[in-house]
């Protein structure tokens, strides 16, 4: 009798180990997945920060801190800098990334227009000016308009 209680208990002890494992190899599974998610977030959250401080170091002049239009120079302007918080309303609910990314390039005609000659030193990404001071770099302008994507309203 005490040679099949052992046996029987063996065997849930046996069972009982299958189950912690299989709960641990579907916590470490999830845990797997979550990583990356939660690591994707952070480098978002970085990118988006980063174009905050992008946008408030060579446009909020003009446009804003929180990018509304209505930065200290915006009276003294030609014409006076677009609210950019309502781009993705202005476009039907989606954020215009690539034409953004044109216009703080400065390839496009009718921003260089409003802003004066297109040697504006914020502008472009000629290789010789990328990252000296006053240019933006490719990836300067990726953070800016991430910064800006991610403050438009409903």
């Amino acid at each position: 009798m005490a040679k099949y209680l052992l046996i029987e208990l063996s065997m849930r002890c046996i069972k009982l180990s299958r189950t912690i494992t299989k709960a641990l190899a579907a916590a470490g599974l999830a845990a797997l997945f979550w990583a990356p998610y939660h690591s994707a977030l952070a480098q978002e959250e970085a990118v988006i920060e980063a174009g905050r401080e992008q946008f408030s170091q060579k446009c909020a002049v003009c446009h804003g801190l929180e990018a509304k239009g209505d930065g200290r120079l915006a009276p003294h302007l030609k014409e006076q800098p677009s609210d950019l918080s309502l781009l993705s309303k202005k476009n039907g609910g989606t954020f215009p990334f690539w034409e953004t990314y044109g216009k703080i390039d400065g390839r496009d005609i009718e921003i260089v227009r409003t802003h004066g000659t297109a040697e504006m030193p914020v502008w472009g990404t000629d290789e010789q000016y990328e990252g000296s001071t006053g240019r933006l770099a490719m990836c300067q302008i990726l953070e800016i308009v991430f910064f800006l994507q991610s403050i438009q309203e409903e």
